[in-house]
């Protein structure tokens, strides 16, 4: 049974959207990497938040960015979108003597990002930044001590990862 986690919802406007969804993919992907990585810093652009910016994704998680705009734009803005991150192994299964090989996902865990796109601009932006900056620092947290403490259900095998955009 995969564990499931779910961060606290971000409000965000659309021209902070890429900033924030790229700090938390890159955190998750930072700590649970399952071989060596080599990070960078990376900054988001509204306020000083520094997160570790891990270039073997960087295309996985603009792409995934990109699509969410997207999909924002062809619907009514303003709903709730969630991006998930799949973290799965893969295990070949042969039958028939061996002449037929399968795969198989083992999904072990899940994070869901649930996002509101704000259709309106603030109408106080400093307090509109302080409280994306809190929420922003709050998710990063909680994708530290969830990281740390939840270890056991981590394949010993190397293993791969998915993003899916999806609708409440």
């Amino acid at each position: 049974m995969a564990m499931v986690h779910e961060l606290e919802e971000i409000r965000v406007g659309i021209s902070e959207l890429s900033d924030c969804v790229s700090c938390l993919l890159h955190t998750i992907f930072f700590t649970r990497s399952p071989g060596p990585v080599h990070p960078a810093d990376a900054n988001c652009r509204f306020r000083p938040i520094t997160y570790a910016f891990v270039p073997d994704v960087k295309k996985q998680v603009e792409t995934a960015i990109l699509q969410f705009q997207q999909r924002n734009m062809r619907r009514q803005t303003g709903t709730a979108t969630n991006i998930t991150v799949i973290f799965y192994e893969t295990r070949k299964k042969t039958a028939m003597f061996n002449f037929m090989a399968t795969e198989d996902r083992i999904v072990w865990e899940k994070w869901v990002l649930p996002i509101r796109v704000l259709v309106h601009p603030p109408a106080n932006p400093e307090d509109y930044y302080t409280t994306l900056e809190s929420q922003l620092r709050h998710c990063m947290l909680h994708v530290i001590m969830t990281v740390q403490k939840e270890t056991t259900h981590i394949p010993n095998v190397m293993y791969d990862f998915e993003l899916v955009i999806n609708d409440f």
